[in-house]
Parts: structure tokens; C-alpha cells; sequence
């Protein structure tokens, strides 16, 4: 069920939301003033948020930038109510998807919430699904990079003991996995995987990450002489193809080719 946040102070005004929203099959949160509401926007994380212009502790205008200017809520579409005309495109500059005029319909509201979702959910839905397993560095860089190219919704593992709960409950079309995995074998992991009738054909892409240190040619020889052993073991459990090193330079290059728009 998608998720709505509405930071607004006047009882009517909230009522007449909660009623329509609701009916129309999307949860409800609610904050009654500004710094409730970010606080509620970056925990929570809603689909759709719906601020007063005119509400306590900190102004509408303020908390749209601010959520406009964070990394984890600015792709949140925002709605604006406002009795003053003259703020209208103020926010619209700050990125707000829209502004209503009080007073309005709440059947207006409802058919803007709406059309937003819906072209949000087709969107969402033409994505390539990405499961990425690694440490934590590695997903930092991946997350950012799937983010900024837009194309792929990415789901992140770093405990491989989660492995296949998160693939069972995401239903990714590709895994990309780290070849050094413990306490489980990545082998054994991939195997794993395989078993399972929907992953049957999932690309799984595996990786290593060159450890520190290992600019010293034997502790190279050491780490490689380990990866080759553990890629021909993946191979022969199922794995689709290894990538080698971890390169954030090079990272999409790699996983584009198994999108599912390109296919």
C-alpha cells in the first residue's frame, strides 16, 4: 500500500484528506507541524507528501527546500496547499510537484496524488530489478551509481546469511554478488540460489574487491590465485558470468547489458 504524509494543522482541512485518501486506498500519516513532518518524511520515507504552506515551527516553503535539498527525500513528490497566490511559483522553483489553492476539492487532490503514483508505479515497474551483495563500501558506490543513472531499482545484502530472503522477497531480474563471501561460500550461494525455481535463469554477476595491500605482487598473487579458485567454483554451481574487479568507473558498463530495456 503506498504512503501519503500530509503535515498540516487545521482539523477540517486534515479530515477532509484523511477521508478522501483513505477511501481512495492509500495509507495515511499525518505531522502537525514542520519539523514533525521532516522528521516523519525522512524516517518514514512516504510516496507522496502534501504540506501546508502555512504551518508551525517551520514554515511549508523551508520544509519543501529542505526536502527538496536532501539526498534520501528530494525524489518524493510534494504537493502544496496554499491561500496565497502570490507563493505559487516560489515552490513550483523549489521542485514541488504541484500546488493546490485553498479552498479545494479534495476530488482535486485525489486525481493529482493519482496521476503522480500511477506514472511513478509504470515507471518503477520498467526498471531492471538489482540485487547487489557485497560490503558495505561497495554498496555505497553502487547505490549511488544506480541512483544517478536512473534505470535500475537497486536492493543491497550485506550479511549473505539474508541472501536469499531478500532475493525471495525482491524478485530481482539480476544478482550481482562478491566472490568473497563468508561465512558462506559464494559457491555454495549461487547453488543455493539455483535451487530455487525462480532464479533458475537469473543472471547472477560476480566480482571481487582488491583488498589493501595487495599493490605488493605476492600479496597479489595471493588474493588472485584464491579469486581464480573461487570463480571456477561459482561457475560450475551456476553463475552467469564474473566481472572481475570492483570499478565503479566501469560498474555500469558491465550491468547495463542485462537490462531489461536493452534486452
Amino acid at each position: 500500500m503506498q504512503t501519503i504524509l500530509i503535515v498540516e494543522n487545521e482539523k477540517a482541512v486534515i479530515q477532509q484528506v484523511q477521508e478522501s485518501l483513505s477511501h481512495a486506498g492509500y495509507a495515511v500519516l499525518f505531522a502537525f507541524d514542520g519539523f514533525s513532518g521532516l522528521q516523519m518524511a525522512t524516517e518514514r520515507k512516504p510516496d507522496f507528501i502534501i504540506i501546508d504552506a502555512m504551518i508551525p515551527e517551520m514554515s511549508g516553503y523551508d520544509l519543501c527546500k529542505t526536502i527538496k535539498n536532501a539526498e534520501a527525500t528530494k525524489s518524493i513528490p510534494v504537493v502544496v496547499l496554499t491561500d496565497n497566490h502570490r507563493m505559487e511559483d516560489a515552490f513550483l522553483f523549489l521542485g514541488v510537484y504541484g500546488v493546490l489553492n485553498k479552498p479545494f476539492l479534495p476530488e482535486e487532490l485525489e486525481r493529482l496524488v493519482k496521476k503522480k503514483l500511477f506514472t511513478a508505479q509504470v515507471l518503477e515497474d520498467q526498471k531492471t530489478k538489482i540485487l547487489i551483495y557485497g560490503m558495505e563500501e561497495t554498496l555505497k558506490s553502487c547505490e549511488k551509481l544506480l541512483n544517478e543513472d536512473g534505470h535500475w531499482t537497486g536492493f543491497f545484502c550485506e550479511d549473505c546469511n539474508w541472501l536469499l530472503q531478500k532475493a525471495s522477497k525482491f524478485s530481482p531480474d539480476v544478482i550481482f554478488m562478491d566472490l568473497q563471501s563468508k561465512p558462506i561460500a559464494a559457491d555454495e550461494l549461487v547453488r543455493q540460489l539455483r535451487d530455487l525455481p525462480a532464479f533458475k535463469n537469473t543472471p547472477i554477476l560476480t566480482y571481487y574487491v582488491s583488498e589493501p595491500g595487495t599493490r605488493e605482487s605476492h600479496s597479489m598473487q595471493t588474493q588472485m590465485i584464491g579469486i581464480r579458485y573461487i570463480k571456477a567454483l561459482t561457475i560450475d554451481a551456476g553463475a552467469s558470468e564474473y566481472l572481475g574487479a570492483f570499478n565503479p568507473a566501469t560498474f555500469l558498463n558491465l550491468v547495463n547489458i542485462y537490462r531489461k530495456d536493452l534486452l
